[in-house]
């Protein structure tokens, strides 16, 4: 079982990285997150997508082990996470940075990377925590991100950083709209109280 794949940033790409056993491509390619997610990475100028699978995700492990391991249908415990580029990057070029993070192209891994999203084994709300670079600034005229924090990410042992907050799509089972929003707000004020 291979740890990572390497894939050109494309919405094909990105319907099949988010897909699961419980949500083939085709189902994903109508689902509205899925949709917003490539358009917003598209305009972040995303180029490559790294899939880390299988991703033990803490906040799924809580729901999964609070309902879906009860449920009758056999819902996996493990996620996968898709980490997102501004660079190029093949799967050759990827592996030959984890063998040497010495090279000089590992250290500007961070000046391109956009954030990661974590895909659940769910059939209908897969988009788990993320976390995605905010939209530039525009001088306070549309844009503004006032409660941003830094996460810190380690990707094969790349210790990445980026600045958001994260968001996860509302599971109508667990989590709805209050919830979700709740969770998001305490990842910020979490950190100042």
């Amino acid at each position: 079982m291979s740890l990572a794949k390497v894939l050109p940033f494309s919405a094909e790409n990105i319907r099949s990285a988010l897909s699961n056993a419980n949500a083939t491509s085709e189902e994903i390619a109508s689902h509205g997150p899925a949709t917003y997610l490539h358009e917003y990475l598209a305009f972040m100028q995303a180029a490559t997508i790294v899939v880390e699978d299988p991703y033990t995700d803490a906040d799924f492990l809580d729901d999964f082990t609070a309902y879906y391991a009860r449920c009758y249908s056999p819902f996996g415990r493990r996620c996968k996470r898709l980490h997102f580029f501004r660079r190029d990057l093949t799967e050759e070029a990827f592996l030959e940075l984890l063998r040497n993070p010495a090279l000089e192209e590992a250290g500007s891994l961070q000046t391109d990377y956009l954030g990661f999203v974590v895909v659940r084994p769910l059939p209908q709300t897969v988009i788990g925590r993320c976390i995605l670079r905010t939209y530039d600034g525009d001088g306070g005229a549309r844009r503004q991100s006032p409660v941003n924090r830094r996460y810190r990410v380690n990707l094969f042992g790349f210790d990445l950083h980026i600045d958001g907050l994260a968001y996860q799509e509302q599971d109508t089972v667990l989590a709805a709209c209050a919830t979700v929003a709740l969770w998001s707000a305490f990842h910020k004020t979490g950190e100042l109280f």
